[in-house]
């Protein structure tokens, strides 16, 4: 990832700063300068511009937050917007030894700016805490970590320094202080993110919505607006986890280990949303109700007076009451035998490598989850406890009839003594 003047790096590593209280990862941002060239001298083969921070996910709690620390995928910044309107997303997982859990958080590039801009953190002994380093003890200028017109003249107190001192004091928070959208679940992790950013609302265009493709390992790709789930299409089978997404032009290209998909971004035509108050209450920006055909239809090239959308809240005056469903529309997009809403292959892809869609009898959901009830479960646990009794009683009556010794035995063995 990249802006004007700088080349960003996501990834994740053991946490030096938190090492004196145990081992833990954490999720980093790193960033360097484009015209970084090296040092001189004995820098000659190293940045010069090299600083990281942490990137925190995290949901907030009482005394503790929950944190997601391990980064699994971001999304390009728009280096088309002004630096305090870009916005960024990434996937965060659990450490496998933990609470299985998955979220997205989003992050303003502006405050990533901030915190390469703050101070910096430093150990003063190896049992210390890492605190920040007084202004008084960093280079003034040029300053640790900025773009130098020629990299290979900076000053040896600012090469030393960057060398020693390239972790910063302040961590990324996401916007608003918590995930975007939260996932836990035993069997599916989320896996990767793609964005189709600042879609138009067709009723107020000035309102953007950067619509969030989230790939899984259990084969499934998630539509997101504003931390509403849209739309769960079941792409793979659960065993085939969803390894990339790219956003190309109308359509989703979708990647597992061994297969290559492209499906539309906009699924209006549904079953599930023929009803005007359906079809608002996807809160799906490419979509809208078009009140003369009745239809719910792409809004793009359409006539946006004759549109009915409400992404925000997903309900709309214009629609009857009569016309909402009890629940909003939540539909596993598998195409079922006879249907002819097919999904369309661009015609710069092979048509061999298009989507396959499987029926959800075939793969049972690993998700899943038998509900028993109070009775069932009293009655398993006394059958079971009477099953344990009696396998008790049975394998202590035989271990103790094949110790006891044969009458004839005892008797010979009483004669033999009398005789004595």
């Amino acid at each position: 990832m990249e802006d004007e003047d700088h080349i960003y790096f996501f990834f994740r590593e053991s946490a030096v700063e938190y090492i004196n209280c145990g081992k833990t990862i954490y999720s980093r941002v790193a960033r360097i300068c484009k015209n970084d060239n090296g040092g001189p001298h004995k820098f000659q083969n190293g940045w010069t511009t090299f600083l990281k921070t942490r990137l925190n996910c995290s949901v907030p709690g009482h005394e503790q937050p929950f944190f997601f620390n391990e980064i699994q995928s971001m999304t390009p910044v728009d280096s088309d917007l002004p630096v305090e309107d870009r916005i960024i997303y990434g996937v965060f997982t659990t450490p496998d030894n933990s609470i299985s859990g998955s979220a997205i958080c989003a992050f303003k590039m502006s405050s990533v700016v901030n915190a390469f801009d703050g101070d910096f953190r430093d150990q003063d002994e190896s049992n210390s805490l890492w605190l920040p380093i007084p202004k008084s003890r960093t280079p003034s200028y040029p300053r640790p970590g900025t773009c130098y017109n020629d990299s290979r003249a900076l000053p040896s107190s600012t090469l030393n320094f960057a060398r020693l001192h390239n972790l910063m004091a302040q961590n990324v928070n996401p916007v608003g202080d918590r995930p975007l959208f939260v996932k836990t679940s035993l069997g599916e992790r989320l896996t990767v993110i793609a964005s189709d950013a600042r879609v138009r609302d067709v009723l107020e265009p000035r309102n953007k919505f950067d619509v969030l493709f989230v790939g899984t390992t259990g084969g499934r790709v998630l539509k997101i607006v504003n931390s509403v789930l849209i739309e769960s299409m079941q792409i793979y089978p659960y065993h085939v986890p969803v390894r990339n997404l790219m956003v190309l032009e109308d359509h989703l290209v979708i990647l597992s280990d061994h297969e290559v998909s492209s499906i539309p971004l906009q699924r209006c035509s549904h079953p599930s949303a023929q009803s005007c108050g359906d079809c608002v209450a996807l809160q799906d920006p490419y979509c809208a109700w078009n009140v003369l055909t009745s239809e719910c239809v792409p809004h793009k090239g359409q006539d946006i007076s004759k549109l009915l959308q409400n992404v925000e809240f997903g309900f709309h005056s214009g629609c009857p009451e009569s016309s909402y469903s009890d629940s909003v529309p939540y539909f596993d997009n598998v195409n079922e035998e006879g249907s002819n809403n097919q999904y369309e292959v661009p015609r710069q892809f092979n048509k061999n490598y298009g989507p396959r869609f499987y029926p959800p009898t075939a793969y049972k959901d690993r998700n899943e989850r038998t509900i028993y009830t109070e009775k069932t479960l009293a009655l398993a646990t006394i059958s079971a406890a009477f099953t344990a009794l009696l396998i008790g009683f049975l394998g202590g009556y035989f271990i103790s009839k094949r110790c006891e010794k044969p009458l004839k035995l005892e008797f010979l063995e009483r004669r033999a003594g009398n005789l004595k």
